[in-house]
């Protein structure tokens, strides 16, 4: 998968994945292994900026407020 046609099928998966559908899910559509999307995309350095974990834990707790410093 690399040359010009791999990274043309990189690129428009970068795209998908930027819209919002999970790499394994686009693997799996794509007839490959579950983390074939992930390969891909880090063969042609395309890979996105990691999320922020869906934890519930971040939205659940009640934070103190960062002390400012005068």
């Amino acid at each position: 998968m690399g040359g010009p046609e791999g990274l043309e099928l990189a690129e428009a998966c970068v795209a998908l994945v930027e819209d919002g559908v999970p790499m394994q899910t686009l693997s799996r559509a794509l007839d490959r292994g579950p983390t074939w999307v992930h390969w891909l995309l880090g063969k042609h350095d395309l890979r996105p900026a990691e999320r922020q974990s869906r934890s519930t834990s971040r939205r659940t707790r009640q934070h103190e407020p960062h002390p400012t410093v005068s």
